[in-house]
């Protein structure tokens, strides 16, 4: 069972230290040995100590500074340690303190002082590793969301952000914590209309969350992308206000598709407008969107009369057309007047995503073609009769 005992790492480079604590600590912990900072360093990744009690004065690398090494490392810096030390002086407690050192034990030691500070400390350590937990948790369902949430402190400054934040605004946590989010990061000619929305949500009493609105933004690169962004109100433990959680989803590729969308519709509005043929646009459930001025004046109506009405309201048998491209049909159309008439009708399919969101269908009046198809007169085929034919000969 000894897996399941605290681990404690003496650091001492005097073996009659290093038995003594064994004496006093290998009942109810389970240990392991380094003679100086050095060693210590090396076994610390592998033992994975919850407690260290380190020896100041050692050859090769000091406790102070072995110490110091431990507190800027991410992955040893919350474990406990204790200085053991025989100095006594008030400089040298401070240049302890300053090293990031937990708490001191003097030499030589006390077994009942040495077992109270190493109990205190693996409580606080336990305590500390549950809210670490909690909070790496938290982090992952954080960096796991599909939209940029960071938090931002009552001078905006970046408290926390997500990875998809991170991955939006092109910059490492380095870079973001600690900084103003509105000043870094929102183009110059918004700044100030987002600050002041920003301040007067925070000052309102009654509204906890604010309505979704787009935000535009410059990432590091330069790139502006805009965002559909949410904020919701944080309060600290007494109920007060205190940081603003915000959310952001980055929606500038379905801007750029719906400002292509729009271009193309504009495109197409102006197209129909000019043809020459008489032409009808429908949307995806066959109703009229645009009609040019042709086709009104073909069928007898005014543009108001029969846009956003279904196609089936002026065909003779209320029909709808097939969505798909074809060509020569002959459809008959009822005209403002009651008549109806036949007409050639060519449709083709506008296409969106691979989804049918449209039809153009282009009308023309058979009456119009009558002159092609009548057969050539008399006089045409006598030219045609009179015309000498060669006759075959020998030479």
């Amino acid at each position: 069972m000894s897996e399941l005992l605290p681990k404690i790492l003496v650091v001492d480079d005097e073996p009659w230290n290093l038995e003594l604590m064994e004496a006093y600590l290998s009942s109810d912990y389970e240990l392991t040995m380094a003679t100086n900072g050095v060693e210590a360093l090396e076994k610390v990744k592998d033992f994975e100590p919850d407690v260290i009690l380190l020896d100041v004065l050692m050859p090769k690398m000091d406790g102070y500074r072995t110490c110091e090494i431990l507190k800027k490392d991410d992955s040893t810096k919350f474990i406990p340690v204790v200085l053991v030390t025989a100095l006594s002086e008030k400089e040298d407690k401070i240049k302890g303190i300053e090293s990031g050192a937990d708490e001191f034990l003097s030499k030589p030691v006390d077994m009942l002082e040495l077992k109270t500070r190493v109990h205190s400390l693996l409580k606080l350590k336990q305590q500390q590793d549950m809210v670490r937990k909690e909070r790496d948790t938290a982090q992952k369902y954080l960096d796991v969301a599909g939209v940029m949430i960071l938090i931002i402190d009552k001078d905006q400054n970046i408290v926390e952000i997500n990875k998809k934040g991170k991955t939006i605004l092109e910059c490492s946590d380095e870079e973001l914590i600690g900084i103003n989010y509105f000043d870094n990061f929102i183009p110059v000619e918004d700044r100030e209309f987002i600050k002041k929305r920003f301040n007067d949500f925070q000052g309102e009493v009654e509204t906890e969350e604010c309505s979704v609105f787009e935000m535009s933004i410059i990432a590091k690169s330069g790139q502006k992308k805009v965002l559909s962004w949410n904020a919701i109100k944080l309060k600290d433990k007494d109920g007060n206000k205190a940081e603003i959680l915000c959310s952001g989803e980055d929606i500038t590729a379905r801007k750029i598709v719906e400002e292509e969308l729009k271009k193309a519709n504009e495109h197409l509005n102006l197209l129909t407008r000019i043809s020459p043929i008489a032409t009808i646009v429908l949307d995806s459930e066959q109703n009229i969107v645009t009609a040019n001025e042709k086709a009104t004046k073909l069928l007898g109506y005014a543009n108001d009369e029969i846009i956003d009405n279904s196609i089936s309201t002026i065909t003779c048998n209320n029909e709808l057309f097939e969505f798909a491209d074809q060509d020569n049909l002959i459809v008959g159309l009822s005209k403002k007047d009651g008549n109806c008439i036949d007409l050639n009708i060519a449709t083709s399919v506008i296409m969106e995503n691979e989804n049918k969101k449209g039809l153009v269908v282009t009308l023309q009046d058979i009456s119009e073609l009558s002159g092609l198809l009548i057969a050539p007169s008399i006089e045409e085929n006598r030219e045609i009769k009179d015309t000498p034919k060669l006759e075959a000969s020998c030479t």
